[in-house]
Parts: C-alpha cells; sequence; structure tokens
C-alpha cells in the first residue's frame, strides 16, 4: 500500500512497540499522540503531540471568556 505516514494513537506502555511496527511497514514519519517519548532511527520524523496539554490549554483560555 506504500504508507509512508502514521498517526500513533495508543496508550504509553505500548507506543514503543507499535512505532517499531509502524517502522517495520517502511513508515518514515510519525504523528505520536501517546503520552511517552519514543525510541526510534534517527532517518524517522515524529512529531509529538501533547493532547493533554492542548486540552488544558483550550479549557483555560476558554474560561477566560466570558
Amino acid at each position: 500500500m506504500n504508507i509512508t505516514v502514521g498517526v500513533l494513537t495508543v496508550p504509553g506502555d505500548q507506543a514503543q512497540t507499535v512505532a517499531e511496527s509502524m517502522i517495520s511497514g517502511c513508515v518514515k514519519g510519525i504523528l505520536n499522540f501517546a503520552p511517552v517519548p519514543l525510541n526510534i532511527p534517527e532517518d524517522i520524523y515524529v512529531e509529538h503531540m501533547d493532547f493533554a496539554g492542548c486540552l488544558e490549554k483550550i479549557a483555560f483560555l476558554s474560561g477566560m471568556k466570558k
């Protein structure tokens, strides 16, 4: 299927294993929503997303607009 980009949305304790599976399937870019850093090869691009932090920011800022 020639998939080169993946989105990782698993619990932290499963993230490394799933990332390794993605990489073995030729994924070269990962958008990581898991709450842990990944230990991956340097030639793989990872963008870490802090979902909890984003929600906290939205909750705080939306409470300021009354």
